[in-house]
């Protein structure tokens, strides 16, 4: 599996229990759709490594897993501190006002007020919410992702439509001397 095809479940955290149980910091938004697994892999010397899982128990963002070849808590340790991932067809399917973060890289970001503002290259997570990053030529625009900012998502035609904060996509452009050109 490539890391392509997989996204971030977690970490493993530390080892619980004397049968190698390893527990998972679950890094999603409803951890409840992952508490029945049959297989995760887990990043080891930069390679995807399968693992079967043949118990799990949640508790809140945690998930102890029992995984199948670990039965010791000395086999357990040698798996902490890395990466678990799951195919991406684990992942919920979303509605139209909603996305994951991964998704949206190369979407068209077009704003009601200014219409094409540029391309989404990332969604940075900060402190107090995460930021869409939209570059159009030399120009970067950081727009807050609020419930209130994506108005829906087209992921046929790979379009993010968004209503920014009065103001906040002009004065980008001015200071970096461009002006949006597409106005939908």
């Amino acid at each position: 599996m490539e890391k392509s095809n997989a996204f971030l479940l977690g970490y493993t955290l530390r080892a619980s229990g004397v049968k190698g149980e390893v527990v998972i910091e679950m890094d999603v938004d409803d951890a409840t759709r992952y508490q029945q697994l049959d297989s995760l892999f887990i990043e080891l010397h930069g390679s995807l490594v399968p693992f079967f899982v043949k118990g799990t128990k949640l508790n809140g963002q945690s998930l102890t897993v029992k995984l199948d070849g670990v039965n010791s808590p000395d086999e357990a340790r040698t798996i902490l501190k890395c990466s678990v991932y799951l195919p991406l067809e684990k992942l919920a399917v979303l509605d139209d006002q909603t996305f994951y973060n991964h998704e949206i890289v190369g979407y068209e970001v077009i704003d009601e007020r200014y219409g094409t503002v540029g391309i989404a290259e990332e969604v940075l997570e900060r402190l107090m919410q995460p930021v869409l990053k939209i570059k159009k030529g030399k120009v970067e625009v950081m727009l807050p992702i609020t419930n209130d900012a994506i108005k829906k998502v087209d992921r046929a035609a790979r379009k993010l439509y968004v209503s920014s904060p009065e103001g906040l996509i002009e004065l980008y452009f001015t200071l970096g001397n461009d002006v949006p050109d597409d106005k939908d």
